[in-house]
């Protein structure tokens, strides 16, 4: 049987909701992605452009490797989403060499 899978992906928009996400959920935050929030915890415009550079790689990473589908959690910023979609098809594109 086969399932189609569609995996969620909430940006990191801000390294203190993450922080708190992930204690709540117990569970790890890669270490790539550790180190980035280190650097920039207090520089909220760059945290935000990590998080959407973070999760379009996730994104990319996981259709690459035969996932339906993804579904963004955005917390009510569609600019969040926009960003994301923006760049996929570019990256896609170049993935499919077209």
């Amino acid at each position: 049987m086969n399932v189609p899978i569609l995996a969620g992906i909430m940006p990191v928009t801000h390294s203190k909701s993450l922080l708190r996400t992930a204690k709540l959920c117990g569970c790890s935050i890669p270490y790539e992605l550790s180190t980035m929030i280190e650097s920039y915890y207090h520089y909220p415009e760059a945290m935000k452009e990590i998080g959407i550079n973070y999760a379009t790689h996730q994104i990319i990473d996981l259709i690459t490797n035969g996932v339906d589908g993804t579904h963004i959690y955005t917390m009510n910023k569609p600019e969040i989403a926009k960003a994301i979609f923006q760049s996929i098809p570019t990256v896609l594109k170049e993935l499919n060499h077209e």
